[in-house]
């Protein structure tokens, strides 16, 4: 029988004792990073019915300056 629906027909989880290490051999591994530039925690997810979810915090308060440099663009209309 062929899938026919357009969603994955398979998934998959993973659960970590120690989410913290997860995360950082993430970012060892494949470079992924926790924090942006600009001082924002960033996470978006795909649903199941393929809506787009973004949720963020911001951890830390950064300057224009300081995103400049941490990223090596130039940013205009910073406030």
């Amino acid at each position: 029988m062929s899938n026919t629906s357009p969603r994955p027909a398979f998934g998959s989880a993973v659960y970590y004792r120690d989410p913290f290490a997860a995360l950082d051999w993430l970012e060892k591994a494949f470079g992924f990073t926790r924090q942006q530039f600009y001082g924002d925690r960033v996470y978006v997810a795909c649903d199941p019915e393929g809506h787009v979810w973004s949720f963020g915090e911001t951890v830390r308060e950064v300057t224009r300056e300081e995103a400049q440099v941490a990223s090596g663009l130039k940013i205009d209309g910073w406030i």
